[in-house]
């Protein structure tokens, strides 16, 4: 009984042995896999350090990516002179002294110097463009001054009655060096009509760059006399008589 126990003993062992053996070459056989794979990995890399150092340097132009330069805009910006009328005094923008700006962008409009409009006359401005890129061009636009105000004629003081209608402006006219259209207006805010007095009567007349000129004058309000006949009531009874005493053939 001894035997076979003992048989079966060292059977085992050598089993042991055996398996222990093949685990061992296993690790020795990977552990030579991964040392040859990291040996090819090594060999790679130097390969391309020593083909990228040895490479023409024109040929590294080549591959270099390419840089995009951008364009310069050299061109300066381009607009058309607007003249203007103005009053003494009361300066102009200058963007309303160009009109159809031309430029591949923005252009900011100034004065290169302010302009004297301050008397009468004719004023050569000259107006600064300047783009994005910083491109200046100068546009000389011509600025009249107009000082002169409108003249109003034919103002003088006013007499009428109490309760009549006032023609305020009868016999006034407005003239103007250079606008043929100037524009009046009469202020009578002042006036009552129902009481006897003396009122101001502000005539104002303005042209189309506002120059203005102003006239006062005075209306006298009076009661009507005991008697006292409407002219257009005497008028009417002048046309009767007349139509009575007169013919189609006379002559």
């Amino acid at each position: 009984m001894e035997s076979p126990r003992r048989e079966n003993q060292a059977s085992a062992a050598a089993r042991r042995k055996a398996a222990a053996r093949r685990r061992a070459a296993q690790r020795r056989r990977r552990n030579l896999f991964l040392t040859c794979c990291l040996l090819v990995i090594i060999l790679i890399v130097l390969v391309i350090v020593a083909f990228n150092v040895n490479k023409p340097e024109a040929e590294k132009k080549n591959t270099e990516p390419t840089k995009t330069t951008a364009a310069i805009d050299r061109t300066a910006p381009q607009a058309d002179a607007v003249a203007v009328v103005i009053r003494a005094g009361a300066l102009p923008a200058p963007e309303e002294l160009v009109t159809n700006i031309r430029d591949a962008g923005k252009v900011t409009v100034t004065y290169r110097e302010i302009p004297d409009v301050s008397k009468g006359g004719q004023v050569i401005a000259d107006v600064l463009l300047t783009d994005e890129a910083g491109n200046t061009a100068v546009v000389q636009a011509t600025i009249t001054v107009d000082d002169m105000a409108p003249v109003i004629e034919g103002a003088k003081n006013l007499n009428g009655y109490v309760g009549d209608s006032v023609k305020y402006k009868a016999g006034i006219t407005v003239r103007d060096d250079r606008d043929p259209l100037p524009k009046l207006t009469v202020d009578n805010s002042q006036v009552d009509t129902s009481k006897a007095g003396t009122y101001p009567v502000t005539y104002r007349a303005t042209d189309d760059v506002g120059n203005t000129t102003i006239v006062t004058v005075y209306l006298t309000l009076t009661e009507k006399p005991a008697g006292y006949v409407e002219p257009d009531v005497v008028y009417g009874l002048a046309r009767e008589i007349l139509d009575q005493i007169t013919t189609d053939d006379m002559t």
